[in-house]
């Protein structure tokens, strides 16, 4: 299964959930989306932008602080809480620089989300054999 079918497929099975998109971290590309009308490219480099900061930034840092981490062993998750609706970055567990950036409904189960995006993450990392990520070349569209 594709990049783009692994992420329609987790969007279809979250109710309340708008968009998933697929990103490097490192460059700030959203290399794939899910949702049901194409976002405009500015809200995909936000969306980017604010995983970035979560899980790579200052936020990240100040993170590690506050959970007693070692300084650079990272934050894999975050959520962020945005009117009506939730924000969810996830790092890949396989490749650093990959993360799913999720935005749904604040009323939905995350924590079920949360768990079947990390198991879309997992799949998605294994699937070109690269260190450097799965790639735009493997979204499918």
């Amino acid at each position: 299964m594709d990049i783009a079918a692994r992420l329609d497929s987790l969007r279809q099975d979250a109710p309340g959930c708008a968009m998933i998109a697929f990103g490097d971290i490192s460059t700030g590309l959203i290399l794939c989306s899910s949702s049901d009308r194409k976002p405009p490219q500015e809200r995909l480099d936000r969306l980017c932008r604010t995983a970035q900061e979560l899980l790579n930034g200052a936020a990240g840092a100040s993170a590690e602080i506050a959970l007693d981490r070692a300084p650079g062993s990272g934050i894999d998750a975050a959520i962020a809480f945005n009117g009506d609706m939730v924000e969810v970055f996830l790092r890949s567990p396989a490749v650093a620089t990959d993360a799913l950036c999720c935005i749904c409904a604040a009323d939905m189960d995350v924590e079920s989300l949360i768990e079947r995006a990390r198991d879309s993450l997992g799949a998605i990392g294994g699937q070109d054999g690269s260190k450097g990520g799965a790639g735009e070349e493997a979204c499918g569209k």
